[in-house]
């Protein structure tokens, strides 16, 4: 899959009506800025790791679209799949445990952007397509008190 990037979307168009059957969801497709995550990823698992990530990405996304912050890739995800059964046994609901890792990946995706332009707000903020007070606020829930 890493070398055959044009078969990315074919794939993903399959894989969301697989998950959506699944799920009993309607999610039409996914934003163009999540596309380019998905075909900049290495893919180390391969088919079977987008397929995942789709099922999940259907599964967290509470619009008609996939944006970024609904894909978890087993690589970078914070939560992972083995936590999950810790969760479980903790009592938490499937809410609870989504809302969390949602939580995670926000946070990590805000982290980027803030990396990514060089610690420079405004910018992250626009790479994010948020405004500034958007940025400042999301700063100050997850706690990011300084550009990285």
């Amino acid at each position: 899959l890493r070398e055959r990037k044009d078969d990315i979307p074919v794939l993903v168009e399959q894989f969301l009506e697989e998950a959506n059957r699944d799920f009993e969801k309607n999610v039409k497709g996914i934003t163009e800025l999540a596309m380019k995550y998905l075909k900049r990823y290495h893919w180390p698992g391969n088919v079977r790791e987008l397929k995942n990530v789709i099922k999940k990405g259907v599964l967290l996304s509470e619009s008609a679209y996939v944006k970024p912050e609904n894909l978890l890739f087993v690589n970078t995800e914070s939560v992972k799949e083995n936590n999950y059964e810790k969760e479980l046994e903790k009592g938490k609901s499937l809410k609870e445990i989504l809302d969390s890792s949602t939580e995670n990946v926000e946070k990590t995706i805000l982290k980027h952007a803030l990396m990514k332009s060089g610690g420079n707000k405004a910018k992250a903020a626009k790479i994010l397509k948020i405004t500034r007070t958007t940025l400042y606020s999301k700063m100050q829930k997850f706690q990011i008190n300084k550009p990285l």
